[in-house]
């Protein structure tokens, strides 16, 4: 990497590396509602003038803001019961947000307990990772969170069209770029190539 680096100032580049969480970036436009930190590298020529930094904010927009409003299937109606660890998660989530609707739980990682959906969710990845929880009258509900919110969560708006099968499509979300990060590089660029 220091080589690679090297060699780029060798060819005439400055560069500028940023790790970026998407849920932060809102310079040109709103952040998308995911906590998504990317490395990002900008180079420009010796002789060129350098594209702003990208900014972060601390203003956080809710997973919320991507849920679709169905609840899903109340967790004792399944057919199949969830695994025990699946069931691990959903207990101590309940039990730490007592006062929350609803809640996102995430599987593959190191989370033990899931999130308010008040808060950004977690990195969307290549696998359906997040499920949403939500208290209802009748019980408590449950279901994975479908792609057409994950592809909210990166910006992407409903008629955005997407090919091949539920998990092809999983996968070109998860290996996405936040749209909003593309936007704000890109509109630092433009503003000095102008």
């Amino acid at each position: 990497y220091g080589q690679w680096l090297q060699m780029m100032g060798m060819l005439g580049y400055r560069h500028r590396i940023q790790v970026l969480d998407a849920a932060k970036v809102a310079v040109h436009g709103p952040a998308v509602p995911q906590h998504r930190e990317r490395f990002f590298a900008t180079f420009w020529r010796d002789d060129q003038q350098a594209p702003g930094a990208v900014v972060e904010t601390d203003d956080l927009r809710p997973a919320d803001s991507i849920l679709d409003a169905d609840p899903g299937k109340l967790i004792r109606d399944r057919n199949r019961p969830l695994a025990a660890a699946s069931m691990a998660r959903i207990e101590a989530t309940l039990d730490r947000y007592p006062d929350e609707r609803r809640m996102i739980v995430s599987y593959y990682g190191a989370s033990r307990v899931g999130r308010p959906s008040t808060r950004p969710i977690g990195t969307l990845t290549t696998h359906d990772r997040h499920a949403v929880l939500t208290r209802t009258p009748r019980g408590i509900a449950y279901r994975m969170l479908r792609n057409s919110e994950a592809a909210r969560g990166m910006g992407f708006p409903d008629s955005y069209q997407w090919c091949g099968s539920t998990k092809d499509i999983t996968k070109q979300i998860g290996n996405a770029v936040a749209t909003n990060v593309s936007r704000d590089l890109c509109a630092g660029i433009a503003e000095v190539a102008a």
